[in-house]
Formats: structure tokens, sequence, C-alpha cells
């Protein structure tokens, strides 16, 4: 098998590291060494990762490190199935992309595995700040994320942190607003301030959408029947009938009933009963969407 590499770092016991130019070939060549068989069979590889991972280096996203591919002593691949997998599928979408720089590691002891993967993953927030010198905090993350994918976020889309940057500066308002209002009572949920936003960035009054937190936060209304829409989804938060932590089905019960609840007070129009939408309220303009994020739409 012909391999294009710098260098071999070699280490003890054996052990020898060296960054290799992997092709689709070399990646069908190290997936067929990886342990899939038996009592020492590897996990499930992750199809949704490997979609990421795809898409990341398709587009010329993705950035080659340390964490590349690993085999065991006996030749076995403990490590990376999920990366090789991502040439692949990458290869097929973009006939372009002749391969990927990987480091490749050999000679582990077969008791290594226990020790690969096993501390704490940064969140995107971490990664936004340490690559881009980026603060956001957690909350405006989550929003951000859940404003791109709408009500396809409960199907294992992930936004990297190239996309997490366009969003944050070509939308200051609609950041400012969740920096504002992420500590407020009742709507600092990410399920309550994401339709705000997506209502924000289609072009509705951004006047009626704040009275609409207020409302929300405080109880306090103007309007009479035209701000009961807010009423009604804080009182059913208060009591419990629309629980705010949850699985996913309550996540997305969540979701739906404020979007009905906020078309309803965008258009003054009295509700007493919330009923979720199965239509998303706020389809995102093109126009007003980053071009790295438009994959999503």
């Amino acid at each position: 098998m012909a391999e294009k590499y710098d260098g071999v770092l070699r280490g003890p016991n054996g052990i020898f590291s060296r960054w290799v130019y992997v092709t689709p070939d070399i990646a069908k060549d190290y997936l067929d060494r990886n342990l899939c068989e038996g009592d020492r069979k590897n996990r499930k590889r992750s199809e949704a990762y490997v979609n990421r991972l795809a898409q990341e280096i398709s587009r010329g996203w993705y950035h080659s490190n340390h964490q590349g591919i690993a085999f065991d002593n006996e030749g076995n691949l403990i490590d990376g199935q999920n990366r090789l997998a991502a040439v692949l599928e990458a290869s097929k979408r973009n006939p372009e992309i002749g391969g990927l720089w990987l480091m490749v590691s050999e000679g582990l002891s077969v008791r290594a595995i226990t020790k690969i993967d096993a501390g704490k993953p940064r969140a995107d927030a971490d990664h936004l700040r340490i690559s881009t010198g980026t603060s956001a905090s957690n909350v405006l993350i989550s929003v951000l994320r859940l404003v791109l994918v709408g009500f396809r976020v409960f199907k294992g889309d992930k936004v990297t942190t190239e996309q997490f940057l366009a969003m944050i500066n070509e939308w200051p308002e609609e950041v400012a607003f969740v920096n504002k209002h992420q500590n407020m009572m009742h709507v600092r949920n990410r399920f309550v301030l994401a339709p705000c936003v997506r209502a924000m960035l289609a072009g509705e009054p951004v006047d009626r959408i704040q009275e609409f937190t207020a409302v929300l936060s405080t109880g306090i209304h103007k309007e009479g029947e035209a701000d009961f829409a807010a009423i009604v989804l804080r009182n059913q938060m208060l009591d419990g009938r629309l629980k705010i932590r949850g699985n996913t089905a309550t996540h997305i019960d969540l979701y739906r009933k404020v979007e009905t609840a906020l078309v309803a007070f965008l258009h003054r129009r009295p509700l007493k009963v919330i009923r979720g939408t199965d239509i998303e309220q706020f389809p995102l303009p093109v126009d007003r969407v980053p071009e790295s994020c438009r994959s999503f739409l």
C-alpha cells in the first residue's frame, strides 16, 4: 500500500506515529483493520458524526490535528473509524477531495483504548472562544443552533464553529437580543428565545417581540386580549402543563407552542388555548442567513 508521509516519530514500547495523507483507498484499507468481530468489537460508528465530519472535509473546514488514527500492537484499528468513514463520504460529495492529512499511530497497547476519548468534551462555546477569541454564552450557542435548524435540531444536525461565528457576525441585533434576555425568567429557555430570533430575522416588528418577552417574564400586559397569548403561555409554564425541562418530545412541544403563541401575539389575536404548530411559522429568508449556513434551509 503506497503512503505519502513525512517523518516518523518513535515513542516508548514500540509506538510510532507519522503524518499520512489518507486517500479514500487508504481509508478503506484502514477500515478493513477495524475491530468489528469477537469480544473486543469496537463501538458502533456514529453516522451523524461521520456526516458532520464529511461536511467539514468537503467544504474545506476540517483542520488536521493530533487526534487521528490509532492501531494497537496487534494491528487492529482502535481509534479513528469515524474520521476514515468521513474521508470516504467527503470524496463522494466532492470528488476534488483527494484525501486528508491525519496523524497515524501504531503499536499501542491493547489496553490503550481505555484512555482514548475518555476526557471531558469541549462545548461549542469553548471551541469558539479558543479558536477565534469570540466569547459566547452557552445559552447563545444553544439558541443560534436552534434558530438555524428549527424543528430539525432533533434529528442530529450539527453546527460548526465557522457557522456559529458567521451567525454572530451577521446577526448583531439578534445576538444582542439573546444576551439581553438570557437571564429573564420564563424567557431564558432556548426554546422560547429561538422562535423570537427567527421572527426577528423574518422581519416581524422587534418592538412587539420585545413586548412578548416582557409579558412572558413579568405577567404584566397592557393591551388586554391582544396580549392573552403570552399570558396563557406563561400560565402553562407556571402550573406545569407546559414543561420547560424534559426529553426531546417535551422540547418539541415547547418550541411549537411558543411559535403558536408568538404568532398570535404579533397579530394581536386573542388566544385562550395553545396548540403546537406543525409548520415552521418563521421560515428564514435566504438573504438573512450566512452563506456558509444555507445548507440548513
